[in-house]
């Protein structure tokens, strides 16, 4: 039980300071928890505008991290042949009312950032950030269809052209 304490203080912070501006997880929170568990994922994805979809499966392990304040998702699956795997943290940041998203996978050297909000009118939460192409910019809309189903839009936003998109993932929750 000391070891929390100990280890804040051998790095400058002071405890009580710590869980005083360190609150538990809330209602923003609660949307992350809906994620937990374990899901099969198809996946679409469409290289440029116009271009036919790819499509591939995986699945994803998706755990709640620090008592629910943040969530990290671990997706295996094959593109075309080559094998990958992709890991994500999301979590709500009560500071900004942002929720922030931070994504590495074993096809690219880069990490992905995104942050934004809920989207009371779409019921989804759309994040946005930089795309692997420099200037270009990706949304990703993270929609709950129910309890055991949700899916993953990604559009790509070109510094010049219209939107479009980029990708699809579908989750469904596994039983048992």
């Amino acid at each position: 039980m000391l070891f929390l304490p100990i280890c804040l203080a051998l790095l400058g912070v002071d405890p009580m300071h710590h869980a005083a501006t360190h609150p538990a997880p809330g209602p923003e929170h609660a949307r992350l928890a809906t994620l937990a568990g374990t899901w099969d994922v198809e996946l679409t994805v469409w290289q440029k505008a116009g271009a036919l979809p790819e499509k591939s499966r995986g699945f994803a392990v998706v755990e709640p991290l620090f008592g629910g304040l943040f969530v990290q998702e671990r997706m295996e699956g094959l593109a075309g042949e080559v094998p990958f795997v992709e890991l994500t943290w999301l979590g709500f940041d009560p500071a900004s009312k942002r929720y922030q998203l931070t994504r590495i996978g074993s096809g690219a050297a880069a990490m992905a950032t995104r942050d934004g909000t809920f989207d009371e009118r779409q019921q989804a939460l759309v994040l946005e950030g930089p795309a692997a192409i420099a200037g270009d910019r990706e949304r990703r809309t993270l929609r709950l269809s129910s309890a055991d189903e949700r899916i993953v839009q990604c559009q790509r936003v070109p510094r010049s052209g219209e939107p479009w998109q980029s990708c699809e993932l579908r989750y469904t929750r596994r039983k048992g």
